[in-house]
């Protein structure tokens, strides 16, 4: 999925309650994807579905801008989903 620049937050929420719900993914790929483009909303809802996530390993979220300023609430949702996700091993941020 990675490299896709279109999708908008509806998009993002889509693609987060697929996510909270997968029993079968085990990798995926959003990195490049503009996930802080538009503010925190596409973040935190990635963030939520990863926490409910039993089955995803390996996440890329590189090259989003993840860090940048005015982004504090989806880092801190990120952060909260990884204390709750025991199963995803690898994350990619750089």
């Amino acid at each position: 999925m990675g490299r896709n620049r279109h999708i908008d937050d509806h998009g993002w929420v889509a693609i987060a309650k697929a996510l909270a719900q997968n029993r079968a993914l085990t990798t995926l790929d959003l990195g490049q994807c503009r996930l802080c483009g538009n503010g925190p909303k596409p973040l935190v809802a990635i963030a939520t579905a990863v926490a409910f996530n039993s089955t995803l390993t390996t996440l890329d979220l590189s090259d989003n801008e993840i860090g940048e300023t005015g982004n504090k609430e989806g880092v801190d949702a990120l952060i909260k989903a990884l204390t709750f996700n025991d199963t995803l091993t690898c994350l990619s941020l750089i």
